[in-house]
C-alpha cells in the first residue's frame, strides 16, 4: 500500500509541475490570459503536497502558521513605519 501511495503521490507531483510549467509558458508565449489565481493554485497545491511528503502535514501546517504570522507582523509594521523602499 505504501509503495502504491508513493507512486501515486509522485505522479500527482509531476502532473502538477507540468501543469504549472504549461500554464506559465502558455501565458507568456501565447498570451492565453490564463488567470493568475489558477496558476497560483497549481503552484500552492504542488508546494503543499511536496512539503507533506517531505515534512508531513503537521510540519506543513507549522510552516503555514509561521508564514502567516511573519507576513502579518510585516504588514502591521509597514503600516506604522511606512514602506522600507
Amino acid at each position: 500500500m505504501t509503495e502504491r501511495r508513493s507512486t501515486l503521490t509522485r505522479m500527482i507531483l509531476w502532473v502538477l509541475a507540468a501543469a504549472s510549467a504549461v500554464t506559465l509558458i502558455a501565458n507568456i508565449s501565447f498570451g492565453l490570459n490564463i488567470p493568475i489565481p489558477i496558476v497560483l493554485l497549481i503552484s500552492v497545491a504542488f508546494a503543499l503536497i511536496h512539503g507533506s511528503v517531505r515534512y508531513g502535514w503537521k510540519g506543513i501546517a507549522t510552516f503555514i502558521a509561521i508564514c502567516l504570522v511573519v507576513s502579518n507582523v510585516c504588514r502591521i509594521c509597514h503600516g506604522h513605519v511606512g514602506p522600507d523602499f
